[in-house]
Order: C-alpha cells, then sequence, then structure tokens
C-alpha cells in the first residue's frame, strides 16, 4: 500500500508545479495551441478520407467507362460484319 500511495504523492506533486508554474494568460496561450493542433490533424484526416473516396469513386467511372466502350465497339465490330 505504502508503494501506490508513495506513486501517488509523487505524480500529485508533478501535476500541482505544472499548474501552478504557468499563469492564466499562459494556460490559455497552451490551449490554444492544443486546439488549432486538434482542428488541423481533424481536419487532415477527413480530408484524406475524402480524397480516398473520391479516387475510388473515380476509379470506377473509369472502368464502367471502359466497359461501357468496349461493349459499344464489340456492338459496332457485330453491326459492321452483317
Amino acid at each position: 500500500m505504502e508503494k501506490y500511495s508513495s506513486a501517488a504523492s509523487y505524480v500529485w506533486s508533478l501535476l500541482l508545479a505544472i499548474f501552478g508554474g504557468l499563469s492564466l494568460n499562459e494556460w490559455a496561450v497552451l490551449v490554444g495551441i492544443l486546439t488549432g493542433l486538434g482542428t488541423y490533424l481533424t481536419n487532415r484526416y477527413y480530408k484524406r478520407r475524402e480524397e480516398a473516396r473520391r479516387a475510388a469513386e473515380h476509379a470506377w467511372h473509369i472502368k464502367m467507362f471502359e466497359l461501357e466502350y468496349e461493349q459499344k465497339r464489340q456492338a459496332f465490330k457485330g453491326e459492321y460484319r452483317e
């Protein structure tokens, strides 16, 4: 039990030293920076997902175009031979 209470004591001491070492303005700046970073990372994640979705959709459209082209080409060859 003493082992856990000693570790908890050190953790609380560290947290209080960190929180007490910064003024309210410094905390506001830190929170602003972290919020900006979080927003950037979130936007980056969703933009990459959107780009991947659009690339897959584009590949599907290309494949459909190629299949349609091939069908029309085959149909044209059949009409031309008759």
